[in-house]
């Protein structure tokens, strides 16, 4: 997939560069595209139960990442009563 602008990173790109939201994006992709075109009953069970999954993990790593931007935005914020200090400039 390199080369295309704005494409995802396949699932090896994703895994060697440790981001785990991105790996299991991937991971999603792949499952996705098996699904459109699996016929056999038994492996598109499975393939979607694995689809419903890593939409799950994704969801749950999202929230996970928003609620660290929240916290961290939270402690950044500066009191309207929160006294100036020169020396802090």
């Amino acid at each position: 997939m390199a080369g295309k602008k704005n494409s995802p990173p396949s699932v090896t790109e994703a895994a060697l560069s440790g981001d785990q939201l991105a790996e299991l994006r991937a991971m999603r992709l792949v499952v996705a595209d098996r699904i459109e075109n699996e016929t056999n009953g038994t492996a598109l069970a499975a393939l979607v139960r694995r689809q419903m999954d890593l939409g799950n993990e994704i969801k749950e790593l999202e929230n996970v990442a928003a609620a660290s931007v929240d916290k961290a935005v939270a402690e950044n914020v500066v009191n309207a009563e929160t006294k100036f200090r020169p020396e802090a400039i």
